[in-house]
């Protein structure tokens, strides 16, 4: 019996004290995330189809996208080593997505198309961050969680400045800019 628990005990000691392996994580964007009612990155062009959520008449705004990123994370023993896979979806929900009957035109439809390219974009630039990042088997969640909130605020934080400076699309010029600048960012993900 005291040989069985010195075993034991050696096995745990051994477990809690050796390092951390470290992780070379596989990362990609999927579909594999959707949900019903979510719009999938791989729409070429959103439609007034696409918004199917009531419209908020406390606010000023005649549309909106809610957009976010998924992400899913498994670790799996291969072998000898871990695999870390690391999957992200970038979507668009239908239902809590809107426009007034007066929002239904090809403008504002293009304002809103951009908000959902700025959430794939966003995604694109999450997947390189998360590719890059170093991760053991002991910190790997942790670490994943602070990543994806990091990009989640900076989602906001670029929603909100396109809308700031585009006065939610009513500046046309600064649209166009904007238009221009998030194409060329995507293409750089090409």
């Amino acid at each position: 019996m005291k040989q069985l628990l010195s075993i034991i005990l050696s096995l745990l000691f051994i477990s809690f004290n050796s390092p951390a392996q470290s992780l070379q994580p596989e990362v990609l964007l999927t579909t594999a995330l959707q949900s019903k009612q979510e719009v999938p990155f791989t729409t070429p062009n959103l439609s007034n189809k696409d918004f199917k959520g009531r419209p908020d008449k406390s606010g000023n705004w005649t549309a909106m996208t809610y957009s976010g990123i998924k992400l899913r994370q498994s670790l799996k023993s291969n072998g000898n080593h871990q695999v870390l896979k690391i999957e992200l979806y970038p979507y668009m929900d239908q239902a809590k997505s809107w426009l007034t009957p007066d929002a239904n035109n090809p403008y504002t439809l293009s304002h809103e198309q951009l908000h959902f390219d700025i959430t794939i974009l966003v995604a694109k630039q999450l997947a390189v961050a998360l590719q890059q990042a170093s991760f053991t088997s002991k910190n790997y969640d942790r670490e994943i969680h602070n990543i994806h909130q990091e990009y989640l605020k900076k989602l906001n934080e670029l929603q909100e400045l396109y809308d700031e400076e585009t006065q939610n699309g009513q500046r046309t010029s600064v649209q166009r800019a904007w238009k221009n600048k998030i194409a060329q960012a995507l293409l750089e993900f090409s």
